[in-house]
């Protein structure tokens, strides 16, 4: 179960929209490939704190997708980096009054509500 919860917080996050500027929007998918694989991506880009949460959340849930759910600190870091980048657009969704920003970040949030559900449920048992 943790592997597919893991798959699924992945994709929701590259789902993840925000806007920026007058005419300006993009998913999180797509500033990724603009970054990865558009020659003008510099380091700079590269190593900015936001960039790097998710690039290394993305990892370490890859990681532990592989290692079936082991180790579980690092699937919490995971979560916990992208989450707070969710989060960020999630407050910029609101103080904007910005419904497609807001609507993007629930599918992130509802899995990791389920996501420690299931973990409760688990260390219960």
């Amino acid at each position: 179960m943790t592997r597919f919860i893991n798959i699924a917080l992945i994709l929701a996050f590259m789902l993840c929209y925000t806007e920026w500027g007058q005419h300006y929007s993009a998913f999180i998918f797509q500033i990724q490939y603009e970054m990865l694989f558009n020659k003008g991506a510099t380091g700079d880009a590269l190593s900015h704190p936001l960039i790097l949460a998710g690039l290394a959340g993305q990892f370490s849930l890859l990681y532990t997708t592989f290692t079936n759910g082991r180790p579980a600190w690092l699937n919490m870091a995971g979560i916990l980096l992208l989450g707070m980048i969710v989060l960020l657009f999630l407050l910029i969704g609101i103080l904007s009054a910005n419904g497609k920003i807001i609507l993007s970040t629930l599918p992130f949030i509802s899995l990791v509500v389920i996501f420690f559900y299931v973990r409760r449920r688990q260390k219960i048992r």
